[in-house]
């Protein structure tokens, strides 16, 4: 079983970190921009039809990138967290949804090896890069409605879930669970086919329609022992190493705002380029040169190129934290969350609002189903009510005004 101290592996962020297991150089970014302008050209489609990403899944594992958020130590390839956070920014470029399931994979994967590799953690993340396996989550902390009863040989699981993100494509399932007698907080596996394991089809969000995020019921499930991929005794303290467990979810999340922003803002160009036609008032002959249009997208490209700094920055500050391991102070740990929160509302607002007022830019047929440009405003606007911006921005004006760090202890941040 492994220590405190094992638990982070510094070496799995080599001096290559663009390197394939076969030491051949891949470029992980243009792998991922090359999917995102495949995905791209079917979004529409699937995403008014509502057709699961079977497909999509299948070129996630061809590709390679469900290995990439692994350390070497287990067989993948342990790319260093702005790298990963760039990647799911390109996904999220094509199709928002599908950045929300790479990242989940990335997600499931990092709680892992974070929360300490014990017991059949070290086999389950193996299986994962052997077998290219697509890995669900049931595993909102702050929805704790799964009931575990650990014995010596097996493990039964019941109670409902709000959300199962991935799980129903999913080849295996990493499922938070409080045990029944500590009530302490367990991370185990679960296969989709599991008996008892039921997942409902009533994710009806109005954006991040393909992000398979239904609830899910747990009646009965039993499992081996060997499915707890986490201390049995569960994460008994939260801290400052732990809690960065939240940011690296963040900085995806915060991704997924900013690729759609920035697909957003491709599409846009494209189409007021294109097919925009000049109001009769101007007296122009194309619509590229009102000025009125040129102010909208200055002022489109200035909030994201800014937000993208931001964010850029606080995933250096998050790997750099992820890196002192164990040790990370408090203060280490809130300057890295300070720099994540202030990029994340910077950038949820900035593709708020380019994914909505680029519309004006393209004029009336932009608004058709036709043409499909709502799914990037409805995907951010969906996922970015997962915590209220609200709450972050006044996080941030606590620290700079009195000094005050984010209480992680105190909720999911």
């Amino acid at each position: 079983m492994a220590t405190t101290a094992d638990r982070i592996d510094v070496d799995r962020i080599a001096v290559s970190r663009h390197a394939s297991a076969a030491g051949d150089p891949i470029d992980w970014i243009d792998v991922a921009r090359n999917l995102a302008t495949e995905f791209a050209a079917s979004a529409r489609e699937r995403e008014q039809n509502r057709t699961k990403a079977t497909e999509q899944i299948a070129r996630f594992k061809q590709s390679g990138l469900l290995a990439l958020s692994i350390p070497k130590a287990y067989g993948g390839e342990g790319l260093d967290w702005a790298t990963l956070a760039r990647i799911v920014r390109e996904i999220a470029r094509g199709d928002t949804s599908l950045a929300l399931l790479l990242g989940v994979h990335y997600i499931g994967t990092a709680a892992v090896w974070i929360h300490g590799v014990h017991e059949s953690g070290a086999d389950f993340l193996k299986e994962t890069v052997e077998n290219r396996w697509y890995i669900g989550v049931v595993f909102n902390p702050l929805d704790p409605t799964l009931s575990v009863e650990v014995s010596d040989n097996e493990l039964t699981i019941d109670g409902w879930k709000s959300f199962c993100t991935g799980a129903p494509l999913a080849d295996r399932i990493l499922v938070m669970a409080q045990r029944a007698d500590t009530k302490a907080l367990v991370n185990l596996v679960v296969s989709p086919d599991a008996g008892g394991l039921a997942i409902s089809a009533d994710w009806d969000a109005i954006g991040m329609r393909l992000g398979d995020s239904s609830s899910v019921r747990f009646e009965s499930v039993k499992v081996a022992r060997e499915s707890l991929v986490g201390p049995a005794q569960g994460v008994l303290e939260s801290t400052p190493w732990l809690s960065l467990f939240g940011l690296q979810v963040w900085l995806l999340y915060s991704n997924y705002y900013l690729g759609a922003g920035l697909g957003a803002l491709a599409y846009a160009k494209h189409y007021t380029r294109t097919i925009t036609r000049p109001w009769i008032s101007t007296g122009l002959t194309r619509a590229s040169d009102d000025p009125y249009i040129l102010e909208l997208y200055g002022r489109v490209h200035i909030e994201l190129r800014g937000a993208e700094l931001l964010l850029d920055r606080a995933a250096i500050d998050i790997e750099q934290a992820i890196l002192r391991g164990p040790s990370l102070t408090e203060a280490e740990r809130g300057e890295a969350a300070i720099s994540l929160f202030t990029a994340r509302v910077a950038t949820a607002r900035a593709a708020l609002d380019a994914t909505s007022q680029l519309f004006e830019a393209m004029g009336a047929r932009s608004a058709t189903d036709r043409i499909g440009f709502d799914r990037f405003w409805r995907d951010v606007r969906t996922h970015s009510l997962h915590h209220p911006l609200a709450w972050k921005t006044r996080e941030v004006g606590d620290w700079a005004l009195n000094g005050t760090y984010p209480n992680y202890k105190s909720g999911y941040a």
